[in-house]
């Protein structure tokens, strides 16, 4: 069928809104193309989504010695990280995951590699990631975090991917500091 000539086409119709409200329109012509852009973009390839259906240590532990929730006030994604030390080292990690696709493969690439690590490791890894996203730093010294290398310029997603080396980082210290505490 023909489209009749009253009834403009769908470029059209977008125009014809744009030209509706000249200030609201570039600013939604604008908006509408960005998003477009960042569509397009690798942010969510198929590493992120295995990565954020693959989350080790899921369960929270019973008795931890040192727990901490972190809650990224952009988009309301929520990690919260236990974890029990020995000898100055995490030797157990329990984790609760409510966040986006990039935060769950931050949380799953930061459980992956978390014991072991010390207190100041993590704090180390938190204040590199920090770094590297703002772009005041190189690549974080952890395993795989590079794979967020699409996220740089994206700056609103930038939250989602501290959470959990935040959490575990605030985690670990109150758990040196209890362990600390106990010994004296």
């Amino acid at each position: 069928m023909r489209r009749s000539s009253t009834r403009p086409a769908r470029r059209g119709r977008i125009v014809h809104i744009l030209r509706a409200n000249q200030v609201e329109g570039v600013a939604l012509f604008v908006t509408l193309a960005y998003m477009a852009v960042r569509m397009n973009a690798p942010l969510y390839n198929t590493e992120i989504l295995r990565l954020a259906a693959s989350i080790p240590h899921h369960h929270r532990l019973a008795e931890p010695m040192g727990s901490s929730e972190k809650r990224s006030p952009i988009c309301g994604s929520r990690v919260t990280v236990d974890v029990n030390l020995s000898d100055g080292r995490v030797n157990e990690v329990g984790m609760l995951v409510r966040a986006c696709a990039l935060g769950q493969a931050s949380s799953s690439l930061l459980a992956t590699n978390i014991l072991g690590k010390t207190p100041a490791e993590l704090a180390t890894a938190r204040d590199e990631l920090t770094a590297w996203l703002a772009g005041e730093g190189p690549a974080p010294n952890w395993p795989d975090l590079d794979i967020f290398t699409p996220a740089l310029t994206v700056t609103a997603r930038h939250p989602s991917i501290r959470l959990a080396f935040e959490a575990a980082a605030e985690a670990a210290a109150i758990a040196a500091t209890s362990t600390t505490g106990n010994d004296s």
